[in-house]
């Protein structure tokens, strides 16, 4: 996706062997040739692509705007079969994101990657995007670049996974023809026609309808983007091998113990708790859920001087084989027949609704060296999405709440998320266990 418009390229041999990167690279040059040089003689791209960024179902559902989009002509079925089976997408911006002055950070550049990252352009969010790959590198003017993953198909391991591997590897100038310089400028005549084959144009076939739809999604967009408080914790004061080492206690039910700690002193109140867990240990298996939030945690919160590492690393280890109740409690839910006036009273229940009631939805992710951010969207508008990566020296956090709910504020919760690890290193520390 370049500037709004939709393009394939090949880049593997019909065999699968992966073409040479300098082929690749003049490849996508003539692309992005191609759309500056449409941008040139007035062409405006029809962005379908924002019709990703709506729900689900108003999206994907068979009587609403996928099966319009396909039903209009065989050329957009086409497409999107070319879209869905692609190895993943790539969205080369045209610009570089700034922040705007009264949303300035200590480190406004990190913080204008992530959100670019997160939903493009701040006037025209969910634009030059496909938010149903999987896997998507996102590259802007001034050459940052990141990955945004859809995890549907895949766990959110996978895509940090295949970028961390991706950035470590080397890169030989002698695969491509010659090294880009100061002058060379795209042909805003168009490609040339010595240019390679092995890329088209991916141009949809529209209505009113679809223009409509794309209207209403953009504007749909725009608001919730607007509404995303979202930003980055790097805690440095110490990291994993702390915890291990000197605390002596499991990372991950240390680390979810200080969210529940800041979570109480910013609310004086608890809540059901999400984390991941990987369910690896079985064929097709995806993940499972860790309830956090137990009496032993609610103990602990109240009482800072008991440790429930015990409890929460039971937890992992029963969840992660088999011994879980969200995913098998789902699978009985979504086999009710509605409207056979199938029912359980379970379902109904107030205190069971609350306990999925994920107003704290975490995930850890691996210490992602060689990434500067992470994150995801809160589950509730009145809650937190965090997502954390532990590393020997540090913990990164990506955290995202609501700037219309009163309650919550990103900045809030960093600090009492630092004040918590302070905390708990100090009554860690030999000098508080002598008198425990």
């Amino acid at each position: 996706m370049v500037a709004g418009w939709t393009y394939a390229l090949e880049v593997v041999a019909l065999d699968g062997t992966p073409l040479a990167p300098g082929l690749i690279e003049r490849r996508l040059r003539a692309v992005v040739s191609d759309a500056m040089f449409r941008r040139a003689r007035g062409e405006i791209p029809v962005d379908l692509s924002i019709l990703t960024t709506d729900d689900r179902d108003r999206w994907a559902d068979p009587s609403q705007n996928l099966a319009h989009v396909l039903a209009l002509s065989s050329t957009n079925d086409r497409i999107y079969r070319t879209i869905t089976r692609s190895v993943f997408a790539l969205s080369l911006d045209d610009y570089a994101y700034a922040l705007p002055e009264s949303q300035h950070t200590s480190d406004s550049d990190l913080t204008a990657h992530l959100h670019n990252i997160r939903s493009g352009h701040g006037q025209r969010p969910g634009h030059n995007r496909w938010y149903d790959k999987p896997f998507t590198l996102i590259v802007e003017a001034n050459t940052r670049a990141g990955v945004l993953g859809e995890h549907s198909p895949v766990d959110a391991l996978v895509p940090s996974i295949i970028a961390d591997y991706a950035i470590v590897q080397d890169v030989s100038e002698d695969a491509f023809t010659h090294p880009l310089g100061e002058n060379d400028q795209l042909d805003l005549n168009g490609p040339s026609e010595r240019e390679p084959i092995g890329w088209e144009r991916l141009d949809w076939v529209t209505d009113d309808k679809v223009l409509t739809e794309c209207e209403g999604a953009a504007r749909r967009a725009k608001a919730i983007v607007d509404d995303s408080d979202n930003d980055e914790l790097v805690f440095d004061s110490y990291g994993v091998d702390w915890i291990k080492d000197e605390a002596r206690l499991p990372p991950d039910a240390y680390i979810q113990m200080s969210m529940q700690l800041a979570w109480y002193r910013t609310r004086g109140e608890f809540t059901a708790t999400y984390e991941t867990v990987l369910t690896r240990l079985f064929k097709h298996g995806r993940t499972e859920t860790i309830r956090t939030f137990t009496t032993d945690a609610r103990a602990w919160v109240l009482a800072m001087e008991d440790s429930t590492a015990s409890t929460h690393t039971q937890l992992t280890r029963e969840a992660a084989t088999g011994r879980g109740i969200d995913r098998h409690l789902l699978g009985l839910r979504l086999m009710l027949r509605a409207d056979a006036g199938e029912r359980h009273e379970l379902f109904e229940d107030e205190i069971f609704e609350r306990s999925q009631t994920w107003k704290l939805s975490t995930s850890g992710l691996s210490a992602g060296y060689q990434f500067r951010g992470t994150g995801f969207g809160a589950s509730y508008s009145d809650g937190y999405g965090i997502n954390y990566m532990p590393a020997p020296d540090n913990i990164r956090f990506g955290i995202e709440s609501k700037y219309s709910c009163p309650q919550t504020s990103t900045s809030l919760f960093k600090a009492a998320i630092a004040d918590a690890l302070n905390d708990m290193q100090a009554l860690c520390m030999p000098s508080s266990l002598a008198h425990l």
